[in-house]
């Protein structure tokens, strides 16, 4: 990169700090309401929707509990979304978890070198969805 370009990015960097700076000093209080609800919803909402479907998911990998289910559900599920029997094992809970137990269980997963970077990527993507707490927490 060269001198001019590495310039602009920083006066741009100290830039947007002076400019957020100003904008906290003149709203603070309007911003100090937004982060004091943007904290209460995510207490209420987020981590206990989201936090339980979480912890049972790395208990199911971590007990072997997955493996079993994936042995279960491998010729009706892994079949049909061309999965082997580990990814088979952590559609169910990550399709009820949501993505945050769908993508930590297939990193798991990749980690211990149970399945594929592919197989991974596959999973995760089945697995993107909200967990139903949080839609039914959503839909009241």
């Amino acid at each position: 990169m060269t001198k001019g370009i590495k310039s602009i990015k920083r006066i741009s960097a100290v830039s947007c700090v002076i400019l957020f700076t100003v904008y906290l000093t003149v709203f603070g209080q309007s911003a100090r309401e937004s982060a004091a609800r943007g904290l209460d919803i995510c207490s209420g909402v987020i981590l206990t929707t989201v936090f339980p479907f979480s912890v049972a998911s790395s208990l199911l990998l971590s007990s072997g509990a997955c493996d079993i289910l994936g042995r279960t559900a491998f010729y009706p599920l892994g079949r049909l979304f061309g999965l082997s029997e580990s990814g088979a094992g952590l559609l169910l809970p990550g399709l009820i978890g949501g993505f945050p137990a769908g993508a930590a269980g297939a990193a798991e997963l990749y980690r211990s070198g149970r399945i594929e970077k592919a197989e991974a990527e596959k999973v995760i993507s089945y697995t993107n969805n909200a967990t139903p707490a949080f839609a039914l927490y959503r839909a009241r």
